[in-house]
């Protein structure tokens, strides 16, 4: 009898154990089951938000050198007819700098310009034979010289052929990989047969803001005793949004809440050491932004600038982007943002002593070119580094700069210093004990780093000493 119900108590024991144990589990399943949806909700909300911003980049990407190869295409006749009929020097380099003022942006990797049948093309670095452009610049099985020559035969407006990787073995010893999308467009009539490729990377196109708000948070802890000046040709909001993102205050010469206007009082002034303002990095826009518009006075039909927010831009059909003109379509009074920007520049640059870094600027505006020139000469005590991504800008500007000691200009491989164009020549006994060489220079392809900006801004993270504020500021916090 006690061993009946010793059994029983165990077998009671046994099945509330097993009751609480199925509770347990269903009450986990369902707690996890609804974790694994909440997660999962949220990896695909992540995921469509960074697919509608990449949509949105390259919609803006496309729209933007859509009207770059209109405006391309927008040449005299006369300067393409010369052209197709021979080489003609002036009106090659008339198209060539004309496509170098136009596709400035950070993600455009080159352009190509051929008539049908042609055995020259035209690219930022010059004329080139058509296949040999094909076989070293942009080498891929799928997409052969063949391929490019039989499409563009065909009119049609500007089609986007989808990503690939090219191989680039135009550099004897040298090669390597990027992934590209290309765009190519035509004028779809048969009076010039004009071609246009534009190749673009799509790294640069899809990179995030990690790379500027970690740049301005190193800029924001330099020496506070002076303001930090940004001048760029960019026209894009990626500055504003790593700034903003950073909480890092800034001045771009607009005033106003309801809707900002541009106040030119504000960039032909100075700060001094005991204005609040001091410490507020300084973005000069020379060559305009996407968000300021031209509105009219509808009493007095004067011009006035202003600037639109995240989500709003003025109301108007008439309502203009604040660009600038590659064609002389304004008048005076209209050019004269521009100008106060280059004199701010201008003013800048004669002022003292002075290191000014260039970073991303090709040198295809002529303007700036020669207000920067004219500033190298007046001022000896002004100094210059330029970094370059490509070898052929830094061959490219030694035809103009060889006379300027103060200019200092660096590629992957090639530099000028002193006025002289040479080789980079890498030494490690030059080394000190303990240096480190992989945040500046590549050992296996022998090339120097920092033309590259994401590069630049770990090497400028890293040598100045302050690694965790940095990542701090980056992050907002």
């Amino acid at each position: 009898m006690a061993k009946r119900l010793y059994n029983r108590t165990l077998l009671q024991i046994f099945f509330t154990l097993f009751f609480v144990t199925c509770i347990m589990f269903v009450f986990n399943f369902i707690v996890f089951n609804n974790s694994v949806l909440t997660i999962n909700e949220q990896i695909s909300q992540n995921n469509r938000l960074i697919a509608r911003s990449i949509i949105q980049e390259f919609d803006r990407c496309f729209e933007e050198i859509n009207t770059k190869i209109y405006d391309l295409n927008s040449l005299s006749e006369e300067i393409y007819n010369k052209f197709d009929q021979g080489i003609d020097i002036p009106s090659t380099r008339k198209i060539i700098s004309t496509a170098q003022s136009l596709f400035t942006q950070s993600y455009v990797e080159g352009f190509i310009i051929f008539f049908d049948d042609s055995r020259l093309v035209l690219t930022e670095r010059g004329t080139e034979d058509f296949r040999i452009t094909f076989e070293k610049k942009y080498k891929n099985s799928k997409y052969p010289p063949e391929f490019w020559s039989s499409f563009a035969a065909m009119k049609h407006p500007p089609i986007v052929i989808p990503s690939e990787v090219y191989t680039d073995v135009s550099q004897p010893g040298i090669s390597y990989e990027r992934k590209l999308l290309s765009v190519i467009g035509n004028t779809q009539t048969k009076v010039t047969r004009l071609n246009i490729i534009v190749f673009i990377n799509e790294k640069e196109l899809q990179a995030p803001l990690d790379y500027t708000k970690r740049f301005f948070a190193w800029l924001d802890l330099q020496n506070r005793d002076y303001s930090k000046e940004i001048f760029t040709t960019n026209y894009d909001l990626i500055i504003e949004k790593s700034l903003e993102g950073t909480k890092i205050p800034y001045f771009d010469g607009f005033v106003g809440s309801y809707e900002p206007f541009f106040w030119q009082d504000s960039i032909d002034r100075f700060v001094d050491k005991n204005d609040i303002t001091k410490n507020w990095i300084r973005l000069w826009k020379l060559h305009g932004s996407l968000n300021w518009f031209w509105k009219e006075n509808q009493t007095t039909g004067a011009y006035s600038i202003v600037r639109s927010g995240k989500n709003s831009e003025p109301k108007g059909d008439n309502n203009e982007l604040v660009i600038y003109p590659s064609k002389d379509k304004y008048d005076s009074s209209r050019k004269q943002p521009f100008v106060a920007y280059f004199d701010r520049l201008k003013n800048y640059l004669i002022n003292g002593e002075l290191l000014f870094l260039f970073t991303g600027y090709s040198f295809s505006d002529q303007h700036i070119n020669e207000l920067i020139f004219n500033c190298l000469r007046t001022n000896n005590r002004l100094y210059a580094i330029v970094l370059f991504y490509k070898d052929e800008e830094v061959e490219n500007l030694h035809k103009t700069s060889s006379s300027y000691l103060n200019l200092s200009v660096f590629g992957p491989t090639k530099a000028i210093i002193n006025g002289q164009l040479g080789e980079w020549e890498f030494n490690k006994n030059d080394l000190k004990p303990g240096e480190k060489i992989d945040n500046f220079w590549d050992e296996t392809t022998n090339r120097f780093l920092l033309g590259d900006f994401r590069k630049l801004v770990e090497f400028l993270i890293l040598s100045s000493g302050k690694e965790d504020a940095i990542e701090v500021i980056a992050n907002g916090k």
